[in-house]
């Protein structure tokens, strides 16, 4: 009964993705939103380091049908040399994302390229806004799907025609989107240290001309503008080694809503040198978030100097528990920075400059 279960729900999804409908009106997400900034926003560039770079993997569904698997790699830097930054700085940044869905291997293979410019407020706050450009492909394999047209009543007959009039097996289509951003960080310090309390403010446009979004051309249905905010915070508690790190995302495409809430407590475990930079600091985070009316993630980070790998699984609360048994997805994130001074070699930073002149 599970392995017909899991056949038809397949085939239901496949269709559903296959003609343009509803199911194709959302963009491939990572359950860590926090570790591919550029899916979010565009101003998301530069807004943290003078570098940032990003890999993502996501294997989802696997109890379900063909696993859905996402891959995201993405890098991102601020432009201006330390000597020129006055009232702001340039950044851009650099996303590319290849998707594969079920039997079909419904494909997506897209490129971003994002620019911002962050406006510095005072010491602690930057406001950012950014612009993005893309280019992507959709393709499909039609040789592994089945059609309802072939079962002939009690079976798949493969020999019976598919009654699909779309062949078709690729499109490709240009994509737009614009943000804003907004930072507070308390100073300037290494990736891993005590002094981290930080927060982040984000919202977003994508897909404004609602690009086309099906095999078939005459169907003119389109891919729905996504509206995306975000908001990610750093609390450092009493003791200096310890701090709570909360984040949020709330996005709106067509119909669809996602809402993400929850939190990691993070301890650091060895704080870095910053005078000689030898001693790397090491952070572990641990936590859960909640995805409304579809899942519970659990979340693990650790931090070893510039690097960054977290993991997450999401176990499926929604109505397709029936057919996941509450089993949804593994996700791992790598992330590598560096800091601006590390890149340009410069004096000071401008936060500190600043600091020093309202001393």
């Amino acid at each position: 009964m599970r392995k017909k279960l899991r056949n038809i729900l397949s085939l239901v999804l496949l269709l559903s993705f296959a003609d343009g409908t509803v199911m194709f009106a959302q963009d491939p997400h990572f359950s860590q939103f926090w570790m591919s900034p550029l899916k979010l926003n565009p101003a998301n560039a530069g807004i943290e380091y003078g570098l940032d770079a990003f890999i993502n993997y996501k294997n989802q569904w696997k109890s379900v049908t063909s696993p859905y698997k996402t891959y995201d790699v993405a890098v991102d830097m601020r432009l201006n040399r330390d000597k020129i930054i006055k009232r702001g700085f340039w950044a851009a940044g650099l996303d590319i994302t290849s998707d594969k869905a079920g039997d079909g291997l419904l494909g997506t293979l897209q490129a971003d390229l994002s620019l911002a410019y962050h406006l510095v407020l005072d010491p602690h706050n930057t406001l950012g806004a950014g612009l993005m450009g893309g280019f992507g492909k959709r393709s499909i394999s039609y040789s592994d799907l089945q059609w309802a047209s072939q079962y002939d009543g009690s079976t798949y007959n493969a020999a019976l025609p598919p009654g699909e009039t779309s062949t078709a097996g690729g499109y490709t289509f240009v994509d737009l989107g614009a943000g804003l951003a907004w930072a507070y960080r308390k100073s300037s310090t290494n990736p891993v240290g005590y002094d981290s309390p930080n927060t982040d403010v984000g919202i977003s446009f994508l897909h404004p001309q609602q690009p086309a979004n099906a095999f078939d051309a005459g169907s003119g249905a389109k891919l729905y503008m996504k509206i995306v905010a975000d908001a990610n915070t750093r609390i450092q508690l009493r003791d200096k080694d310890h701090s709570l790190v909360l984040n949020g995302l709330y996005t709106k495409q067509g119909t669809q809503q996602e809402l993400v809430l929850g939190g990691m407590f993070r301890s650091v475990l060895q704080e870095e040198s910053v005078r000689t930079g030898y001693v790397r600091g090491t952070a572990f985070s641990i936590g859960a978030y909640y995805r409304n009316k579809d899942a519970l993630i659990a979340s693990l980070m650790l931090e070893i100097g510039q690097t960054s790998v977290g993991f997450t699984y999401d176990f499926n609360v929604s109505r397709l528990t029936a057919a996941t048994t509450g089993l949804g997805g593994a996700e791992i994130s790598i992330r590598f920075r560096v800091d601006k001074s590390l890149l340009i070699k410069p004096k000071s930073t401008l936060l500190d400059r600043k600091v020093k002149d309202v001393r």
